[in-house]
């Protein structure tokens, strides 16, 4: 039995294109990252076989494209994730605490629903330009947002 992630980006034609997992760990690095990644492909019994894995920490987010059970890898991308939802979250200070999972997984859903849709503020960013060079952004285009379970 497949499980839900914490977000699940859905194509139009009901395809599972991103999944997403949200973590509130500040100040892990891409080794750990990618020790993740290759739990999740390894642990789930469907082998983690869809385009996109993204996992976003409180400070970090790290995108794999084309992830499979055959060949697990450093992410293809890595992006600051205060700057990507800066909209959607207000400035922390430094020393702050990190906002918690509900607040990161209701953040990003909302991030990905822009996307998908298009958001003409958001394509404009830097980050959205990384994200269209690795066929992201075509990949979420009309789709919808699935939510796991929040607890």
């Amino acid at each position: 039995m497949r499980r839900m992630r914490d977000i699940e980006v859905i194509s139009p034609t009901g395809r599972t294109q991103v999944v997403v997992e949200v973590k509130r760990l500040p100040r892990k690095d891409k080794d750990w990252a990618f020790a993740f990644y290759q739990l999740q492909i390894y642990a789930d019994p469907d082998g983690l076989e869809v385009p996109y894995f993204l996992l976003v920490l409180s400070d970090r987010m790290f995108l794999w494209k084309a992830g499979t059970r055959s060949a697990p890898r450093p992410p293809d991308l890595e992006l600051d994730t205060a700057e990507v939802l800066e909209r959607y979250l207000p400035h922390r200070a430094a020393g702050e605490p990190p906002f918690g999972g509900e607040a990161l997984t209701l953040a990003v859903g909302a991030w990905l629903d822009d996307l998908a849709f298009g958001d003409s503020a958001l394509l404009g960013s830097e980050w959205a330009g990384s994200l269209a060079g690795i066929g992201l952004l075509d990949a979420v285009r009309g789709g919808r947002v699935r939510y796991g379970a929040l607890a």
